[in-house]
């Protein structure tokens, strides 16, 4: 099985899960890119990290109605807080319930359905737990034991207490469901952990999602589920189509968990399969190259649920033959994931291909400061990033360099003036870089010099541009000799650092000191 076929066609068969194109955790290679993902971008989100606000639940009694003690009307009380998501009384009545009867299972599976709602994992396996001590046989406990543990990625665990319930009711359509999706991702967190390409686990997934299909033919998730087992990408084009006609079909024995008198975690529109079926089909014709197909399924997605990363991929389409309706959607990503710093990347590429520099070069210094932050010093491919947008932010400082020279020749002046009385080797600024050694030592030196430089009204504008310039070069510098030096094994040909960087040095020296 072509393990890449599995990544780009499982977004994902567990409609629960987060979209793959919550972009939170995007960090790739290729920036303009979701298709390139790294290990985090895979449809498995670790929900075992969320830490939740509501945390800050007390076990106080404020607002609980006192005037019934009846345990019965407790627990029908905490299913009508928590669906008005009055949360903390929900809570409260619930621990009320408990210290009037603590024998009862129920009270204990409803506290851990509020705490899956809140996605706080731990807190629901506890409950759920002490619920299966008093009612060893429950269908209900062992089902929301293992929906938990798969939750948490703990695959086997989970497995386990899913073949416990379905022991108890064979035919179970959602038990079935979660249990070919569990051994799907588990097979995609053990083949992105280790590059286990095991197809027993795909096959076990395929079974189950089988036979929830002999149950119900129109269950739209376990169709999504087999499509997402599929080796070649054209065998789950037809199966996504046929998911978006069916569109919401829901079976009516899919919630056989008595879900009605549960307090039910509702999923998102955007976990659902049409949507998702969508973004696939969008993704599919992306990848053959037909925009106009993928531009229609993108938004079609949009209308169901609007998100950043549908936003970007719409706005990657246009690029670069429509670039002010790029910048539209870029712009419009932006306003829903302000903290994405690929979106920030993007919208400064579409302003440099638009010639507005001046605009371009905030967005692509901020882009290089993060990631610079973030940086694995011991991977090239973090080290061409970084190079590629130095190379872009040297091409916006060169222009803006030119725009000032024109416009404020007095501060070039001054500049020539402190250079006459400073003490720096003029030698080393007349020298010549023959490589990037040397380009990096003048850099260095350069920026030196500039950094003691004393800001004023006069010359801050020109110095930070000079400033920036500079420790762009020496960023790449030091990147480029790093991946000749560990990693020409993965890029032999690589040759980064180009004329322009040594251009830009060599018209610093030339106009402000030669």
């Amino acid at each position: 099985m072509k393990a890449s076929s599995l990544f780009n066609f499982r977004n994902i068969s567990r409609c629960r899960l987060l979209s793959l194109y919550n972009n939170n955790s995007l960090k790739s290679h290729t920036p303009l890119s979701l298709l390139s993902q790294n290990k985090s971008s895979l449809p498995i989100n670790n929900l075992s990290n969320f830490q939740y606000r509501y945390r800050y639940f007390s076990t106080a009694t404020n607002g609980i109605n006192n005037s019934s003690n009846d345990y019965n009307s407790l627990i029908k009380s905490s299913k009508s807080l928590a669906d008005k998501e009055d949360y903390q009384h929900c809570l409260n009545t619930l621990d009320q319930a408990i210290q009037l009867n603590s024998s009862d299972p129920k009270a204990y599976i409803f506290k851990g359905d509020l705490y899956l709602l809140l996605r706080d994992i731990n807190q629901s396996v506890q409950c759920y737990s002490k619920a299966l001590e008093l009612s060893p046989s429950s269908h209900d406990c062992l089902f929301s034991l293992g929906k938990c543990y798969s939750i948490l990625q703990q695959y086997d665990k989970a497995i386990e207490y899913f073949q416990q319930a379905l022991s108890i009711n064979q035919k179970d359509i959602s038990t079935l469901q979660w249990i070919g999706d569990s051994y799907l991702e588990d097979y995609v967190l053990s083949y992105t952990n280790s590059n286990d390409n095991n197809r027993e686990k795909v096959d076990k997934a395929l079974f189950y999602y089988t036979k929830v299909l002999e149950l119900d033919s129109t269950n739209t998730k376990a169709l999504l589920g087999v499509a997402s087992t599929m080796s070649d990408p054209n065998m789950a084009i037809p199966i996504f189509h046929q998911i978006i006609e069916m569109k919401n079909t829901v079976s009516a024995n899919s919630n056989s968990n008595n879900s009605n008198e549960r307090i039910i975690t509702k999923e998102p529109i955007y976990q659902s399969p049409e949507y998702l079926a969508t973004l696939n089909l969008a993704r599919y014709h992306e990848n053959k190259n037909e925009k106009k197909s993928a531009l229609d399924y993108y938004k079609r997605a949009l209308e169901i649920h609007a998100s950043g990363a549908i936003l970007s991929s719409i706005s990657r389409l246009h690029t670069p033959d429509n670039l002010e309706e790029a910048l539209s959607f870029i712009d419009s990503a932006i306003q829903l994931e302000n903290d994405n710093i690929y979106y920030q990347y993007q919208k400064a590429d579409i302003l440099r291909l638009l010639h507005r520099y001046s605009e371009a070069q905030p967005y692509f210094y901020n882009f290089l400061q993060q990631l610079w932050t973030q940086k694995d010093n011991g991977d090239p491919y973090e080290a061409m990033f970084r190079i590629i947008t130095c190379h872009y932010l040297l091409i916006c400082n060169s222009f803006i360099l030119n725009e000032v020279n024109q416009k404020q020749q007095q501060q070039k002046q001054h500049l020539l003036n402190l250079n006459q009385k400073d003490n720096i080797n003029i030698d080393l600024v007349k020298m010549k870089p023959q490589d990037v050694q040397q380009l990096l030592d003048k850099s260095r030196l350069l920026l030196d010099y500039f950094k003691s430089i004393e800001n004023n009204n006069n010359n801050q504008q020109l110095l930070d541009i000079l400033i920036k310039g500079l420790s762009v070069i020496e960023i790449s510098c030091q990147d480029s000799i790093m991946i000749h030096q560990y990693g020409q094994e993965q890029n032999p040909t690589f040759k980064p650092i180009d004329q322009k960087f040594y251009d830009f040095v060599e018209s610093i020296s030339k106009n402000y000191f030669i």
